[in-house]
């Protein structure tokens, strides 16, 4: 029985990096499987390359496809799973409230919106019972203006 070669080792060694990403998830992991199977296809193509010369070849061609096609992939993967912070944010905007704790020139008061409270802030006082709207989000805190 022959020795195996080392381009099936390679290959295999990149299948194993291109398994794990899908444990842990990120876009990364995978570009080393990439980088493996390039090493795969010049070892089989030079087989007289030292470790080396295998080792060199396996981090520039990882190193280069996760620098060149990480930001491509990634989007491509998470376009659709992951809202930004401003769309989010631009859910509150324009909706209603209700003033809980009254809102003074000093401090922050309390408003009730969309079923739990949230600590607002104004530019003018609002007494307690007022009908708001939200005119931004910002952190965990309202910005509001009375209705």
């Amino acid at each position: 029985m022959g020795s195996i070669s080392i381009s099936l080792i390679w290959f295999l060694v990149g299948l194993v990096f291109i398994g794990l990403e899908f444990l842990a998830p990120g876009v990364i992991i995978i570009f080393f499987g990439a980088g493996a199977w390039v090493t795969a296809i010049v070892s089989w193509l030079f087989p007289s390359l030292s470790l080396t010369g295998q080792l060199i070849v396996f981090l520039i061609s990882a190193i280069l496809s996760l620098v060149v096609l990480r930001g491509t992939i990634a989007k491509r993967f998470y376009k659709n799973t992951d809202k930004s912070n401003s769309d989010i944010d631009n859910d509150f905007v324009g909706k209603e409230g209700e003033v809980i704790e009254p809102i003074t020139s000093e401090g922050d008061g309390v408003v009730s919106f969309r079923g739990t409270t949230w600590i607002a802030r104004a530019a003018e006082p609002i007494k307690a019972g007022s009908r708001v709207v939200i005119v931004k989000k910002d952190g965990l805190t309202l910005v509001v203006a009375q209705k």
